[in-house]
C-alpha cells in the first residue's frame, strides 16, 4: 500500500464520529436501539413503567441542536400503512404552519432500512431576523413520525443555522434506530 492510500484510509477512520448505543425497552413491545454521536448527552425519561419512554439528546459541542424522541408500542392495525404514517404526520404538524415561514407542510420520506417514517419542516416566523436567537429558543423545528417493528416514534428536532451538521446526525440517529439481533 501507497503512503497516500494509507492517509486516505486513515483520514476516513478520523472523518467517522464515534457511537453511543442507547436501548430502549418499550412497553408491550421490542427493545430498540439507537446510535448517537458520542459526544451527545443522552437520557431516557420514563416517570412511570406505563408511561412510554421517552429519548432526550442535545449535542454537547455547544451546537443548539435537541433530539426528542417517544417509543409507543402500535396496537396490530394501527400505522401500518404509508398513508397512516403520513396523516398522523399532518395532524402533528399541523400547529407548526401558522407561526412558520413555509405557511404549509411539505413531507419528506426518512430514508430507513429498518422502519418507514416521514416528516415536516418549519421556520418560526418570529425568530427569522432575530440575532442571536435567544438561548433556548430554535429557528428549525423538523417533526415527523418514524414506525418500526410494533413501535411508533413521534420526534422532534429543534435546531438553529449553526447545527446542521448536527440535524443530519439527529436524523441519521431515528432513521437508524433499529431492534438489536437476537432480541
Amino acid at each position: 500500500m501507497n503512503a497516500l492510500a494509507a492517509w486516505t484510509i486513515m483520514a476516513l477512520l478520523c472523518l467517522q464520529e464515534e457511537k453511543q448505543s442507547v436501548r430502549i425497552q418499550v412497553p408491550d413491545s421490542d427493545a430498540l436501539e439507537v446510535s448517537l454521536p458520542k459526544t451527545w448527552d443522552a437520557k431516557i425519561v420514563q416517570p412511570r413503567p406505563q408511561i412510554p419512554p421517552t429519548l432526550r439528546a442535545v449535542a454537547a459541542d455547544r451546537a443548539p441542536l435537541s433530539l426528542q424522541m417517544t417509543f409507543i408500542p402500535l396496537k396490530p392495525g394501527k400505522l401500518s400503512t404509508s398513508e397512516e404514517i403520513k396523516e398522523a404526520v399532518r395532524k402533528g404538524n399541523a400547529q407548526f404552519i401558522e407561526g412558520s415561514i413555509e405557511k404549509k407542510m411539505e413531507m419528506l420520506q426518512l430514508e430507513s432500512k429498518s422502519g418507514e417514517g416521514y416528516y415536516c419542516s418549519f421556520t418560526d416566523s418570529s425568530l427569522v431576523d432575530v440575532k442571536p436567537i435567544p438561548e433556548g429558543k430554535f429557528l428549525k423545528v423538523l417533526s415527523g413520525i418514524f414506525v418500526i417493528n410494533r413501535t411508533a416514534i413521534p420526534f422532534t428536532i429543534l435546531s438553529n443555522p449553526s447545527a446542521a451538521d448536527q440535524v443530519k446526525a439527529a436524523l441519521e440517529a431515528v432513521a437508524k434506530t433499529v431492534k438489536p439481533e437476537g432480541k
